[in-house]
């Protein structure tokens, strides 16, 4: 046994990626999302063949083409072979992460984290996406930065903003981690044996690397008639950030993140503070019983604060203590470089996008949360200077209880998203045990759901085979992208996920697809809900008296209604789930 413990500790890393690799296969076989999933699906098959109908995806057009010739690659791989694509690109992040930490931080702590992140969402996400693609991204250019600034070599500095650049056109809103500047400044605050020149000098690489990057892509763009389909997709966006019920939405958004780090901050303060307390009776437990009230106060504790937003209280771990260990002068000059790159990278990346901390969140910590195992194991080396005054983090309680209590909170954090995983996947809730039903499509094999889910796709699929085939137009309205990958049509509105235009957005697309394209596509509506749970049915779907919300947009009820009386659409088939509308012949 001995001879066993050695030889896994010896290989750790292996046996850990290992269970990844293992886990990824696992999970990636359950859950059908008809909203995410089908979105980018649907781009990736479109995006060399009908790229115009795929605009609005152009937002993300590195993501698309990356996806694209992964589809000319396997055209018939279906949703399988995506997953499989998006946990291969996950495990390059982690490896590079990884790589990137093991100088500095022991490997037990990166593989910690690593493992926590790999589950963080709760439901077992492998699909490709630009999340996934960003956090890659993200990882590489903090390798490079971070290894040219600490050895002198301006080539790897250059190299990190021609990356950076590129990371722009994976999804626009992650041009932030350009903000990756701030950590070139920072290295010549820390460092006195750094001249200014030399720091203007690696700024300026950075910045150069950027635009080269840019300019390059864009010239790429015109090469292969991309950049008048991505400069309509911008210009959509930028009506989106005026719209008022539209999800990117300006005032919208810097309220929302605004309240996002309000609620990190109150998590991480309740945390820190429920800890504290903990730690102050640990001490007085001196019999049994009193022992086990304490594990079970604190355990339970932990599992409350996990359960009800795991991606705030990482966040605040992940965030709080790279900062720490950034300002924190007792460091190595190379260990606060890496901290104050990895904070960066976590404040400022899900900025400008809808979910923000919520989704691309998860992909923004793969360097930074180590950070905190990393801190909780040099404790007595921290200190905080306030003036004169200098205050021993380590003080507070004793050493021992903070690792202790660490343990505990891991220990709840993957009994949780255990629980969560093997009771959902993403955007299909429920058992695991419940999903294995399969969609009757070349394009989903292999990928099981529930009964109910699948008996509805199924119906919905048999019903749009009799009427449309592969390119044909096609408009879905208004949260079921899917239908068109599984179909492979092309979307009317330059876009598959209707529900992703605001109102006044969806309106004008309508128009413009009236007067660009000149055959009328069969409409089909859903008429339930398919953001996570499918909802019981609304016979009253397209009622534009129904009141706004999130999910339910009033005015674009009304422009399809419009739209369809204005070109004579006739009912072709009404049911439970879904109308389908055919144009004038």
């Amino acid at each position: 046994m001995k001879t066993f413990f050695k030889f896994f500790n010896t290989h750790i890393t292996a046996f850990t990626f290992l269970f990844i690799a293992i886990y990824y296969s696992v999970v990636m076989l359950q859950g059908f999302d008809v909203c995410d999933e089908g979105f980018a699906l649907s781009s990736y098959q479109m995006v060399f063949s009908a790229p115009d109908s795929i605009e609005y995806n152009m937002l993300f057009w590195l993501t698309t083409i990356t996806g694209g010739l992964w589809y000319q690659l396997f055209p018939m791989g279906g949703i399988i072979s995506f997953r499989i694509l998006g946990a291969v690109t996950l495990m390059g992040t982690m490896f590079i992460s990884y790589r990137t930490l093991l100088p500095y931080i022991h490997k037990k702590y990166i593989l910690i984290s690593l493992l926590m992140l790999m589950v963080s969402m709760g439901f077992g996400v492998v699909n490709f996406s630009y999340n996934t693609l960003s956090g890659f991204l993200s990882v590489i250019i903090m390798l490079m930065l971070f290894r040219g600034l600490l050895n002198n070599k301006l080539m790897m500095v250059a190299i990190s903003g021609i990356l950076t650049g590129l990371s722009m056109f994976a999804s626009l809103p992650t041009i932030t981690i350009a903000a990756q500047l701030l950590t070139i400044l920072f290295y010549q605050t820390i460092n006195s044996n750094i001249t200014w020149k030399s720091t203007i000098r690696s700024a300026l690489l950075y910045c150069g690397g950027i635009m080269l990057s840019v300019s390059a892509i864009i010239l790429l763009m015109k090469y292969i008639g991309h950049f008048d389909i991505y400069k309509k997709a911008i210009q959509s966006i930028t009506n989106h950030a005026v719209a008022s019920d539209s999800n990117h939405n300006l005032l919208l958004l810097a309220k929302k993140y605004a309240k996002d780090y309000l609620h990190v901050t109150k998590m991480g303060l309740l945390w820190v503070s429920f800890t504290a307390a903990l730690g102050f009776i640990k001490p007085l437990c001196n019999k049994t019983i009193c022992s086990i009230l304490w594990y079970t106060a604190a355990l339970l504790f932990n599992i409350f604060v996990v359960w009800n937003n795991p991606i705030f209280i990482t966040y605040f771990l992940a965030i709080t203590s790279t900062l720490i260990l950034a300002i924190n002068s007792n460091q190595k000059i190379q260990t606060r470089v890496i901290a104050f790159g990895a904070f960066v990278t976590a404040f400022f990346l899900p900025l400008g996008t809808d979910p923000g901390i919520h989704s691309i969140g998860h992909s923004s910590m793969w360097v930074s949360l180590p950070f905190f195992f990393f801190a909780i194991r040099h404790l007595k080396e921290i200190d905080l200077r306030i003036s004169s005054a200098t205050t021993k983090i380590s003080g507070f309680m004793d050493t021992s209880t903070i690792k202790l209590a660490s343990i505990i909170f891991i220990s709840a954090f993957f009994l949780v998203k255990s629980f969560q995983i093997a009771n959902g996947a993403y955007f299909d809730p429920g058992s695991r045990f419940h999903k294995t039903s399969l969609v009757n499509s070349d394009l989903s094999q292999n990928i099981y759901t529930t009964m109910q889910r699948a008996s509805i796709i199924n119906h919905i699929l048999e019903q749009t085979s009799q009427i449309v085939k592969p390119n044909d137009y096609l408009l879905v309205y208004d949260k079921f992208p899917v239908l068109h990958y599984l179909t492979e049509t092309r979307p009317y509105v330059y876009n598959p996920w209707v529900w992703a235009y605001d109102s006044y957005n969806f309106k004008q697309q309508l128009l413009r697809a009236e007067s660009e394209i000149k055959t009328k596509p069969y409409v089909i509506v859903q008429k339930f809900e398919t953001i996570m749970a499918f909802s019981p049915p609304t016979e009253d779907y397209l009622n534009e008296n129904r009141p706004d919300s999130y999910l339910n947009r009033a005015e674009s009820h009304k422009a399809l209604k419009e739209f369809l009386t204005r070109n004579k659409y006739t009912l072709y088939l009404d049911d439970e789930y879904f109308s389908i509308y055919e144009p004038e012949l």
